[in-house]
């Protein structure tokens, strides 16, 4: 029998303070509630759900945000630890400007007004479809224009814009957990989890794992190179499939790579590998090792991304520290650092993506957009301590 633990949920409303940008929280009232581990999602109130799934929003996602993807018409989207988040059309919610609204009035007033300038707000898809206790980790989308995600305890699940499916054990895929996805040159969809990598092949599901080959069966990270193989970062290396078997790429002095949770090809070709011990570049001949000797800090690598200007960035946190961190720019010669000091929403950086005149950075807590001279945050970040 699973326990039942007690939980304390204050309920709380946001003020602006002295007309600044920063919200102040005043409890209004406090509630002990039951929460039970058979019933995680009918335990939690109602509020609270209201809270965390509104369906439209200017505002995104509030916690953890895994990934992000932009579609073949433009509109961005967000895997995070509250759903599917699409932002997109000109559906800015304008009750948020009345006095019942939860929220620092200024605050949002200015989002409103950055919103509308850019046509765009959020929509939290899998809310409105009433899906609750709903975290996803990664987004694909398909050569036929369809949404996949891994969710961190639902298993995969495919949107085609009308209506959601799901696979699990039931329909052949073997972990509940899914990291990453990505589509081969044959239209396969392939499923990076925690007991190894899944091929779907429309029908059903071929699972590998290290009895196949794999260095480790915890793929993090997926990727399909130029020559159409696929490469599968993990806790213990990199493996290589070629169609028919699995190789291992490895250092120079014949280690394995460590928590690969990143890798990306960049304009010339060449791969790009994030992982605990920093990032390398590989280039099929040589493998460049960046550290702090050439201004990276040693910090574990999450995401990366190449800008539109040729710039590489990296989401990097130490796991130790949380003052340390960030993300940075490297522009072929040196190193630039962006932190919490800088503006940015928080040290602990996942997910990366540049659209049109801007960069969005998923944190642990939130979400925030760099427009080259400031950041943007979509997340209400709340000071427990008062204005």
């Amino acid at each position: 029998m699973k326990p039942i633990y007690s939980f304390l949920i204050f309920s709380f409303t946001l003020v602006s303070c002295n007309g600044q940008n920063t919200a102040q929280v005043v409890a209004d009232s406090v509630k002990i509630i039951a929460y039970n581990a058979e019933k995680p999602a009918e335990s939690w109130p109602e509020s609270f759900y209201e809270w965390m799934l509104r369906t439209n929003s200017t505002r995104g996602p509030r916690f953890s945000v895994s990934d992000i993807m932009i579609d073949r018409k433009g509109d961005i989207w967000f895997a995070a630890s509250e759903g599917i988040f699409q932002y997109d059309s000109t559906r800015v919610n304008q009750q948020c400007l009345t006095k019942t609204c939860n929220h620092d009035i200024e605050v949002e007033r200015d989002l409103i007004k950055h919103n509308q300038e850019l046509g765009k707000a959020f929509i939290n898809i899998a809310a409105k479809e009433n899906l609750r206790d709903f975290h996803v980790q990664s987004l694909f989308e398909d050569s036929k224009g369809v949404l996949w995600f891994g969710t961190s305890g639902h298993g995969l699940g495919r949107y085609d814009g009308r209506s959601f499916a799901f696979f699990s054990y039931k329909e052949g895929l073997n972990d509940y957990s899914v990291s990453s996805i990505l589509e081969d040159n044959a239209g396969n969809i392939w499923v990076g989890t925690q007991a190894g990598v899944a091929k779907y092949d429309g029908k059903s599901f071929t699972t590998f794992t290290t009895k196949d080959g794999l260095s480790h069966n915890a793929v993090l990270s997926m990727l399909k190179d130029n020559a159409g193989k696929l490469w599968f970062g993990n806790k213990n290396g990199i493996s290589i499939y070629d169609g028919k078997s699995f190789s291992q790429l490895k250092k120079d002095n014949g280690e394995t790579f460590k928590d690969v949770r990143s890798m990306m090809i960049d304009k010339s070709g060449r791969v790009w590998i994030g992982s605990s011990d920093g990032a390398y570049l590989y280039n099929e001949k040589t493998l460049i090792n960046f550290t702090s000797k050439n201004g990276l800090n040693q910090y574990a690598i999450k995401c990366m991304m190449e800008d539109s200007r040729g710039n590489m960035w990296f989401g990097i946190d130490d796991g130790k520290n949380p003052n340390s961190g960030g993300v940075c720019k490297y522009d072929g010669k040196a190193f630039t650092y962006y932190s919490e000091k800088d503006g940015l929403m928080n040290n602990s950086v996942i997910s990366i993506l540049e659209d049109k005149g801007g960069i969005w950075f998923g944190t642990a807590a939130g979400l925030c957009r760099f427009d080259g001279k400031k950041f943007i945050h979509y997340t209400e970040k709340v000071k427990w301590d008062g204005c």
